[in-house]
């Protein structure tokens, strides 16, 4: 019989590509050794290549699901994904931080698809710096990060996020060939740089949700935010690297 393994929470929106969003957020806490509990924020409509639009899920649907969790289950760690708004996000993180004040969050601040498609069309970037005190870590890649700061370059926009908290600058997206695919993070004025084995042309759709679930999946199994960094980095790297097509598999053979 297997120990019990430490709950995970991720609260974000549905993909039935399973390629990102909460079922790729299950799939790797599953396989971080870690039982995935879910939140649906939103109903999207998309593959692995097109994103046609979403409904978001009304609130008081969103706190129900997330009660009756919180009533029965330890939470370890929680990930967030797609919110319909800031304000909302105000209301989630002060919730968790009241019921789960040691459990860390990590937030994906999702605010487009990689197919175009635009969550936000107002950031409130004040708001996000005070709440990102209550934040473990904060995992944008270049473009999320540019657009929450698009008269800063890169790395004054990591700097003023990062006197707020944890950031993790996710290199997929990186327009530099030499550094795509570089993952750094900013801890209290330190950078810390997780590459990949080798270079790899077989890009992933939720490559990016499932770096920052296992990630979570890693601080929840106790892991310190490098050692989880580093080894969530090398579970997608294995994920990238497990077929040529755009679905990345979650068992490595």
């Amino acid at each position: 019989m297997q120990e019990p393994r430490p709950y995970v929470l991720s609260i974000a929106g549905h993909d039935p590509s399973a390629g990102a969003g909460l079922l790729a957020d299950i799939k790797t806490f599953e396989a971080q050794q870690c039982y995935g509990l879910s939140v649906c924020t939103a109903i999207t409509y998309q593959n692995d290549e097109d994103f046609e639009g979403l409904d978001w899920i009304d609130t008081s649907s969103i706190w129900k699901q997330l009660e009756i969790l919180l009533k029965k289950f330890d939470i370890k760690a929680v990930k967030i994904g797609i919110l319909e708004s800031f304000s909302f996000l105000d209301d989630l993180v002060s919730y968790l931080k009241r019921e789960l004040p040691k459990t860390p969050i990590v937030l994906d601040p999702v605010l487009r698809a990689s197919a175009g498609f635009t969550f936000h069309k107002e950031v409130n970037v004040m708001l996000l710096e005070r709440l990102a005190e209550h934040i473990d870590l904060i995992t944008p890649n270049w473009s999320e990060l540019q657009y929450l700061y698009p008269s800063e370059n890169i790395d004054i926009a990591l700097e003023r996020l990062g006197k707020h908290t944890a950031v993790l600058l996710k290199g997929g997206h990186c327009p530099d060939p030499k550094r795509k695919g570089e993952d750094l993070l900013y801890v209290n004025g330190r950078k810390e740089l997780f590459t990949a084995k080798r270079n790899l042309d077989t890009p992933k759709h939720g490559s990016g949700c499932v770096l920052s679930a296992a990630i979570a999946a890693q601080l929840a199994l106790g892991k310190a935010l490098p050692e989880a960094c580093g080894n969530a980095k090398e579970y997608t790297f294995r994920l990238l690297d497990s077929n040529r097509g755009a679905l990345g598999f979650h068992s490595f053979s």
